[in-house]
């Protein structure tokens, strides 16, 4: 579509239109991993007139197969997530995890759950499943800790 979140009209965003009958909707990819910490997230602009419904969200199941085809490990992890209208704000969602020694590959899908709204739209722009990399520093200061800066 052509809404983006950067205002870039090269790029645009991904559009869920409600159809009857759906409950969820999203866009989902099997990607290769490695044992190492991954940030997953997207930009999300949901119109609905409900303050509840729709509620966009990523989920992440790891499996041991290289293809997301067999070997699940674990649960499905979920990031936060944006409920009911924005009001025309791109507002985000995201969440974390250290992917399993085992792990050769993972399900990424950025969800919309419509609840109870019968029409809505919701855009989806800046998707992301990325490593995090190394941390720098370990006393807190990349994750926001104040324990080893306080006096």
């Amino acid at each position: 579509d052509a809404a983006d979140a950067d205002g870039a009209w090269t790029s645009g965003s991904a559009i869920v239109e409600a159809q009857s009958g759906q409950v969820f909707y999203g866009v989902s990819q099997c990607v290769p991993v490695a044992s190492e910490r991954y940030r997953f997230g997207a930009l999300t602009r949901l119109a609905s007139g409900d303050p509840i419904d729709p509620m966009a969200f990523a989920q992440v199941q790891f499996y041991s197969s290289t293809n997301c085809s067999t070997g699940a490990i674990g649960s499905e992890l979920f990031s936060t997530t944006v409920e009911g209208d924005t009001a025309g704000e791109w507002l985000p969602f995201d969440g974390s995890e250290l992917a399993p020694g085992t792990a050769r590959s993972a399900y990424v899908s950025f969800l919309l759950d419509i609840g109870a709204v019968a029409d809505f739209d919701a855009y989806l722009d800046n998707l992301y499943f990325q490593p995090i990399g190394a941390i720098i520093f370990s006393s807190g200061f990349e994750t926001g800790g104040l324990e080893e800066w306080a006096e």
